[in-house]
């Protein structure tokens, strides 16, 4: 399936509740472990002094593209080139301007800024691939919630819990007739709050439509991820923009003149 294709909604499996599967998210351990180690390395490195003007090539750990591997969605490939070229562009401008004087500075800034942009637009056009598979994989799980069976009287289910007052607690260990009864209409049809709604579908996409929910979870990974990546990106490479910009430099040399 690439970036582009719909996910596809299997109408034929069984709707059976249980223990939801486990789905990938921001917050792992191994997140967590390797930006320690990200926090270590950079403790580990000299400060810059006061006037150096070098590039840190050094690229985040948890931002390298083998961080999607373990978050298996139909986005993590266009998700793993996108984070693979940043990383390429960032450590190429960075060695680039370490090399060159300051008075190679403006042609090197003549270079970088258009192979920068171009980096930029690829990273922005896979993060907006991202939002429209987000958009058609929670478009699939409420499609997945639905009971074609049960919705002739799904009124009369939700009538009976907004008068018996059935607490949220209750509603997560409902079947999938109930819990479908609720979700398509609105909150307080069934007496329940819009947070309560939100977390009752959340609970029941995981059980009724895994394979959509799981997609959907990895995919929040990705634009988190890349979402950072970029952040860094257009950070450190302005910075360095910034230093090798021709109209910076020669304000700077009208001033030492």
């Amino acid at each position: 399936m690439t970036d582009q294709q719909q996910p596809v909604v299997d109408d034929t499996k069984t709707k059976a509740s249980g223990t939801p599967p486990t789905a990938p998210s921001v917050g792992t351990p191994l997140d967590a472990a390797v930006a320690a180690r990200v926090r270590a390395e950079r403790a580990a490195r000299p400060k810059p002094r006061f006037g150096d003007t070098k590039a840190d090539p050094h690229w985040p750990i948890d931002v390298t593209a083998a961080i999607v591997d373990r978050h298996e969605a139909p986005t993590q490939g266009g998700t793993r080139d996108a984070l693979a070229a940043l990383e390429k562009s960032y450590v190429a401008l960075a060695e680039t301007f370490n090399t060159v004087t300051p008075e190679q500075r403006s042609a090197w800034h003549g270079k970088a800024e258009p192979a920068s942009t171009s980096a930029v637009r690829a990273a922005s056009r896979q993060l907006q691939n991202i939002e429209s598979a987000l958009v058609l994989y929670d478009n699939a799980i409420t499609e997945e919630l639905k009971d074609k069976k049960t919705l002739a009287y799904a009124a009369e289910i939700r009538s009976v819990i907004r008068a018996e007052r059935v607490p949220l607690s209750q509603l997560m260990n409902a079947d999938y007739a109930t819990v479908s009864a609720v979700l398509s209409a609105p909150p307080r049809l069934s007496g329940l709050t819009q947070a309560e709604h939100e977390q009752l579908r959340e609970i029941a996409a995981k059980a009724f439509a895994p394979e959509q929910y799981q997609r959907r979870e990895a995919a929040k990974v990705h634009y988190a991820k890349l979402s950072r990546a970029l952040q860094i990106y257009t950070e450190r490479v302005g910075d360095l923009l910034g230093l090798a910009n021709p109209k910076a430099l020669n304000e700077t040399l009208a001033r030492i003149g």
